[in-house]
């Protein structure tokens, strides 16, 4: 499946960190396939934020999204074989942002991922 660098970047930022041994073996090769060089980062004006929400100290990342579209049309998209154990999870926790309650929790960045997992318009 070939992957935009801002779909990397969000898929990175939505993986779990724990599960079976199975599925953590697996997180651990996708991660390492669709991380993002440090040339790139720098690239792409890459950085962390922290700050409070909701009295909780929460961290994000930024990045010029232009340029990293300018890049993967110069460079074309990584193409990464995903197992079918990750793939359903990965359908699993966009589906679970869809149903959240009291109100879904889907976000911009997570309509490009949506629309290759769940609804198979790859």
């Amino acid at each position: 499946m070939e992957l935009s660098i801002k779909e990397r970047m969000t898929l990175f930022g939505m993986l779990p960190a724990s599960g079976d041994i199975v599925t953590v073996k697996a997180l651990r090769e996708l991660r390492e396939s669709i991380a993002i060089s440090e040339e790139i980062k720098k690239e792409i004006g890459y950085s962390v934020k922290t700050g409070n929400v909701d009295g909780k100290e929460v961290s994000w990342t930024t990045f010029d999204v232009e340029k990293a579209k300018k890049l993967d049309e110069k460079n074309g998209m990584l193409d990464v074989m995903i197992p079918g154990v990750i793939t359903a999870l990965i359908v699993e926790i966009l589906n679970e942002h869809a149903n959240a309650k009291p109100k879904p929790t889907l976000r911009d960045e997570h309509i490009e991922l949506w629309d290759k997992f769940v609804e198979g318009k790859v």
